[in-house]
């Protein structure tokens, strides 16, 4: 009997593990792919307040350091906040999840990779192994942290509607771009939501759009 299962390797689930073991609580973390930040979901921005207070160093994976935003109003209006230091990092999210993974296992943490969460009942984890070998796994509290489209979410029962999603598309584009700045751009085009440019280098940039699903 592991105290507590933890479904999903990303930063959520390596945190809580970690977390938990810095005060006497032992885990297992189960991720259904092989290899950990893989495949990316991300824009890779993150903010500096929220990594101090994890205590997570990101340096290994950073890319830019970003000071500010531009935001820009569907009429073209353009406000811009700016700071002397910077206010979020831009990180490669593979290299982010693999230092994690690795301070994680460093603390004597089981991450077991190609485990796929297939039932779940009581205090039971029902798993399906890369092999294709079921396996079973106790644990008296188990940690949703798989993501939006969450297994363990659906397995107990937890009805989320689509408008409490937003749905986005994004690419790596190459350009010129300032690298102190985020840009966010409001419009029809991107309901309920924005469009974003978040730099990596001064010729390259995440850009991307999120918005509600309609009725």
């Amino acid at each position: 009997m592991n105290p507590v299962g933890i479904i999903g390797a990303g930063p959520a689930g390596l945190t809580t593990a970690i977390k938990l073991r810095e005060e006497g609580f032992e885990s297992i973390v189960l991720e259904e792919h092989n290899t950990i930040g893989i495949p990316e979901h991300c824009s890779g921005l993150v903010s500096v307040s929220g990594l101090k207070d994890l205590k997570v160093n990101p340096e290994n994976s950073l890319q830019n350091e970003i000071y500010g935003a531009k935001i820009f109003s569907p009429n073209g209006t353009m406000i811009k906040i700016e700071k002397h230091k910077p206010v979020a990092y831009v990180i490669n999210r593979k290299e982010f999840d693999q230092d994690l993974l690795k301070t994680a296992r460093g603390k004597g943490i089981h991450v077991a990779t190609g485990t796929k969460l297939i039932d779940v009942r009581n205090n039971t984890l029902f798993v399906q192994t890369d092999g294709g070998r079921g396996e079973m796994r106790k644990a008296e509290y188990i940690v949703g942290a798989d993501g939006v489209n969450s297994t363990l979410r659906h397995l107990v029962g937890i009805k989320t509607g689509k408008e409490n999603f937003i749905h986005t598309v994004q690419s790596t584009c190459t350009g010129e771009f300032n690298t102190d700045f985020v840009e966010l751009h409001l419009g029809n085009y991107a309901k309920g939501f924005f469009a974003w440019c978040i730099p990596i280098s001064k010729t390259k940039a995440r850009i991307g759009l999120g918005s509600l699903l309609g009725d």
